[in-house]
């Protein structure tokens, strides 16, 4: 048995427990309510770019029709989503705020660490 089968076998046995156990709901929960906060945080930073780049010329800078107006809309989607796992399930969301500000802290000192 190559490597490969190795792989596709032990996902299966992994996935195939989560379903039977019923945990892969909250497993579930805490990887869109990270996809929701990191998706939200990222459109986010299009007004911060924008506001860095005004300087340059604007036809060479990329322009999103309805500028304000499709961000805003984008990130109160997903907003909305991560309130409604909250909502479901408190501590779910809650855990992955923690591991959101986790990955933050360690983003923002591997740049403190990068600059010295």
């Amino acid at each position: 048995m190559n490597s490969e089968s190795c792989r596709v076998m032990a996902h299966s046995f992994f996935v195939n427990s989560l379903i039977v156990d019923g945990s892969w709901s909250i497993d579930f929960k805490y990887t869109i309510f990270l996809e929701s906060i990191s998706m939200a945080s990222s459109a986010a930073t299009i007004f911060i770019l924008r506001k860095r780049t005004t300087h340059l010329d604007k036809k060479t800078t990329y322009t999103v029709p309805l500028y304000p107006i499709l961000p805003i809309i984008f990130i109160a989607a997903y907003t909305f989503v991560a309130f409604s796992i909250y909502a479901d399930d408190p501590n779910a969301a809650l855990n992955g705020l923690y591991i959101f500000v986790g990955f933050l802290v360690i983003y923002f000192a591997s740049r403190w660490f990068n600059k010295k």
